[in-house]
């Protein structure tokens, strides 16, 4: 293989691993913000769920 092609594979690599950590660190800072989030919006379980799950989906198809 030649050296731009490598290179151009490892700069591919090192960009989808890159979003991929942006997603789930995203992900568990709404984790973590949840509670404070419910207690706000007095918002049952279920919705809270829902939250995440949006959130994710929403962060995962800009990438």
């Amino acid at each position: 293989m030649t050296e731009p092609g490598r290179r151009r594979r490892l700069l591919v690599l090192t960009l989808c691993c890159s979003s991929m950590v942006v997603v789930v660190m995203d992900a568990s800072i709404v984790n973590v913000a949840l509670p404070a989030i419910g207690g706000d919006l007095r918002t049952p379980v279920s919705g809270l769920q829902w939250t995440v799950d949006a959130y994710t989906l929403v962060l995962g198809s800009f990438w």
